[in-house]
């Protein structure tokens, strides 16, 4: 199946399948190819793929696919494609789909990641403790306030620091980029 693995929301998407993607004996003339796609928060689209030749010419309007994400994150949509032909249905082939959000329709977007925006608040709280004295526990007039201790904090920036890293690592792999590993050889 022919379906890109990601897009961008408000942008107009074509593809074709052919027979042998489907894997099936199956001509465009006598078998019709339809896309189900769902979120799990409700959005639905179906889309079906015309004959052209021998193949099918599917396509998502800039219109459906702006209502596939409408928010400021990535979207994750499962699709299913199914062949029918001869008033017989066979599912053919299943997978994901990533909407990424309209930055043209958005006024404003930050696109860091989760576990680079509790990195910068965790340095922020370090840097808050440092400056303002690292007392972890202190009591007023019977209220109690109690913080974390310092080694805790710098523990939970080691561990977003490691699957930082660890993501830019597979990003660079996926681009078909060096992921900076190093690979020692030795050659008798």
């Amino acid at each position: 199946m022919n379906i890109p693995k990601s897009i961008s929301a408000g942008d107009t998407v074509g593809w074709t399948d052919t027979p042998a993607d489907i894997g099936l004996p199956v001509s465009a003339a006598t078998a019709s190819l339809q896309y189900a796609l769902r979120s799990a928060t409700g959005t639905a689209l179906d889309v079906t793929g015309p004959a052209s030749g021998n193949n099918w010419a599917c396509s998502i309007t800039a219109e459906q696919t702006a209502a596939l994400n409408t928010g400021a994150a990535d979207v994750t949509i499962y699709w299913a494609a199914y062949i029918t032909t001869a008033g017989q249905r066979c599912q053919v082939g299943q997978g994901v789909l990533t909407v990424r959000p309209n930055l043209a329709a958005l006024a404003q977007f930050d696109g860091r990641t989760q576990d680079q925006r509790d990195l910068e608040a965790l340095d922020a709280a370090i840097s808050a403790r440092l400056q303002n004295g690292a007392v972890l526990n202190y009591a007023i007039n019977g209220r109690q306030l109690a913080r974390e201790p310092l080694a805790a904090l710098q523990a939970m920036r080691s561990d977003l620091l490691r699957r930082l890293r660890a993501a830019q690592r597979n990003q660079r792999r996926r681009a078909g980029l060096p992921d900076g590993s190093l690979i020692r050889v030795r050659f008798k």
